[in-house]
């Protein structure tokens, strides 16, 4: 009887947070079915960028890409570039080096598109945003941020810089709020627990005006308010329990979520991978295959996705490998892609098939993240 009574008021206790903090528990577990994304249910404004292909401006084959209404910034591992929205050469912004103006491993990137500014967290150079000016490709003096290194970063409409940090012991935040001069506005403590090996995977988004972030290997996604942050989101994908620090216990599962995956105000996109036998993870579960699952706020579903149906082209894809903005959701073919898709003079773009050539610099598509049913519009 006493087990019983326990039990009652563990779930009434849950019950009554999800309540009143309007957590979400969602069990990754239990999927209504398997389902394909539709491009357009995610964006509106679509288009396809061709970016231009020239001697100097030979992308690499891995690549990462920030799109704006003015500018799409596209960097790899020996590289940046800039381009024009309708993907016109510019310049070369940097490549690899230690020399001031270079970089060693670009972590997060985000573009002021008012003041011409693009600024870029470089592991080579912690403590530091570098700042170029996009008017004349100008290395500028680097923004000092004595709250750490960012691995995460976006601006916001109130001209407001979010950043997630490395993870690294010394830092004293996990997540902070500086001004475009370096100010800190708020910072949110390092929680017990998170270790140093968590650097790249964390999440950091916009959806509508509202920004979200999941740090490291963890089961919760809040929403940052002006003060701290709110918890809104917990999944589960595994039924036991394990202690990953002293005196605290929680499910054991692992959910990564790049920046490749997108929170949107109807749909929300997260892929869970398999977690590795070490002290340091948190949670996982070794028999588990990896997955990329949709929480669908509407219907209150949660779905196991197959691929994804691009609109424009008429085609399928299984990559699910995204880029996102903080605006603009981007998916990149290469040209050998490309020009495969568009091989049949019935393709609306079999123009470009016949006017490029394998070696050319990829096709973007592009399209702005749809936001139009949040509440904070």
């Amino acid at each position: 009887m006493n087990r019983i009574l326990i039990h009652l008021g563990i779930f009434l206790f849950i019950l009554g947070c999800n309540r009143n903090q309007g957590v979400d528990l969602l069990d990754i577990r239990k999927t209504a079915g398997d389902t394909i994304l539709l491009w357009s249910q995610l964006t509106e404004d679509i288009r396809l960028v061709r970016l231009e292909t020239k001697e100097g401006a030979f992308l690499d084959a891995y690549f990462r890409v920030w799109a704006g209404d003015k500018y799409i910034i596209v960097y790899g591992l020996d590289e940046m570039h800039q381009f024009t929205s309708e993907g016109k050469h510019i310049r070369k912004l940097a490549s690899y080096g230690r020399a001031p103006g270079e970089f060693q491993t670009i972590l997060a990137l985000t573009v002021d598109e008012v003041r011409e500014r693009l600024y870029y967290s470089d592991y080579g150079k912690q403590g530091y945003l570098q700042v170029i000016d996009l008017q004349n490709g100008q290395h500028l003096p680097a923004l000092a941020l004595a709250q750490g290194t960012p691995q995460k970063i976006i601006l916001t409409e109130d001209s407001v810089f979010y950043c997630v940090s490395l993870s690294h012991e010394k830092e004293q935040y996990e997540l902070f709020r500086v001004s475009l001069g370096g100010h800190l506005l708020v910072g949110i403590e390092r929680s017990k627990g998170k270790e140093v090996f968590f650097k790249h995977s964390a999440y950091l988004g916009k959806s509508g005006k509202e920004v979200r972030y999941m740090y490291g290997i963890t089961d919760t996604l809040y929403r940052v308010t002006t003060d701290g942050r709110v918890p809104q989101y917990c999944f589960r994908t595994g039924p036991t329990l394990h202690e990953y620090y002293s005196g605290a216990k929680g499910e054991r599962m692992e959910l990564q979520l790049e920046t490749s995956r997108y929170l949107l105000w109807e749909r929300m996109f997260v892929k869970v991978v398999n977690g590795g036998s070490a002290s340091w993870v948190i949670t996982y579960d070794e028999n588990r295959d990896s997955k990329n699952c949709i929480y669908d706020k509407i219907t209150g579903s949660i779905y196991k996705v197959k691929r994804v149906y691009f609109d424009e082209l008429d085609i399928y894809s299984e990559d699910l490998l995204f880029s996102v903005s903080e605006h603009y959701l981007c998916h990149a073919f290469s040209a050998t892609e490309f020009r495969e898709m568009t091989r049949t003079e019935d393709s609306p773009y079999h123009y470009w098939h016949n006017e490029m050539t394998d070696e050319d610099n990829p096709v973007l598509i592009l399209g702005r993240i749809k936001n139009k049913k949040d509440k904070t519009d």
